[in-house]
């Protein structure tokens, strides 16, 4: 038998436990997994002629920072929005939300909390980055809305996102936006989230058009007919960049890890079935990691050259 004491104990623990428990669900709503996305932010400082300049460097970083708080409400909304196909999905079940482990009222008031921090602190920030954001955040929400539904759209609207994500790192160092890069940009962005609807397709199989409707207008033959399309132009377009925009000719030699980079996750998308999470690939296969930091050390050094 428990003493009183004994009892008020073990409720305090248990509180506790319950407490942090709820704390850990709202941080996995939030998905800062995801967050390495927005290292695109980062692309316009890469590709600047003043890289190692601390103003840039803190500014760049400050944008990574709250494209990271908008990104997370984005994110929270479609799970608020989804979280009835998520229930019924062999993967996003285990979502804090459509596992339960989050109510709709937290995950809303999270919600509310992100985006309000994100386009408050940069509205004082940059004005420019602010409008950037806003965009981004409406864009989502016609995205979630209707734009999600539309065949080749989706993927379209996604990497329109990405875009956003590296216009939002010029324009908090206010350096000059290359076209190339954008373009660039666009069609990686495409040639992953192509990647993601075939194995999403190949993951859910028959049951696909259940969890999202908009599966039921593609295939895997499809998608194999758009990826050496959409991954040339990606190539060709970052070739354009190294050749005519760059400030220093030998960033030419960069284009050989972007090549394998690319090769190296299309081979994984079909061996591993990572497509669907391409996060996956940035963070645990190790030669696309080393192939990374390989292409950054290049880029960082041709700047000294």
């Amino acid at each position: 038998m428990y003493n009183k004491f004994d009892y008020q104990g073990l409720l305090i623990s248990e509180r506790k436990t319950t407490k942090k428990t709820n704390i850990i669900a709202m941080i996995r709503l939030s998905r800062p997994k995801q967050w390495i996305k927005n290292i695109f932010v980062f692309l316009a400082l890469l590709s600047s002629g003043d890289i190692i300049e601390l103003s840039h460097i803190v500014n760049s970083c400050i944008g990574f920072v709250l494209f990271c708080f908008i990104s997370s409400s984005v994110y929270i909304l479609n799970d608020l929005i989804d979280i009835n196909a998520d229930k019924i999905h062999p993967i996003k079940k285990f979502r804090p939300l459509a596992s339960g482990a989050v109510s709709k009222v937290q995950a809303l008031v999270l919600l509310i909390i992100l985006c309000s921090i994100s386009l408050i602190l940069s509205f004082l920030f940059n004005y420019n980055l602010a409008v950037v954001i806003f965009i981004y955040f409406i864009l989502n929400i016609l995205y979630t809305i209707k734009l999600k539904k539309i065949v080749i759209v989706d993927i379209m609207v996604i990497s329109t996102g990405f875009l956003l994500r590296v216009i939002s790192g010029y324009v908090v160092i206010q350096e000059e936006i290359s076209l190339w890069i954008l373009l660039c940009t666009f069609f990686l962005t495409m040639f992953l989230g192509l990647n993601k609807r075939k194995q999403e397709i190949h993951t859910l199989n028959s049951d696909a058009k259940e969890h999202r409707k908009i599966l039921n207008e593609y295939s895997e033959e499809l998608i194999n007919q758009i990826l050496p399309v959409v991954a040339s132009c990606a190539i060709i377009f970052y070739s354009f960049y190294t050749f005519q925009v760059s400030k220093n000719i030998w960033m030419m030699l960069t284009i050989p890890s972007v090549i394998y980079g690319m090769l190296r996750y299309q081979y994984l998308s079909l061996k591993s079935n990572v497509g669907e999470n391409p996060e996956i690939v940035l963070v645990n296969d190790v030669p696309f990691i080393v192939n990374f930091i390989l292409l950054v050390f290049i880029a960082i050094t041709i700047k000294f050259i």
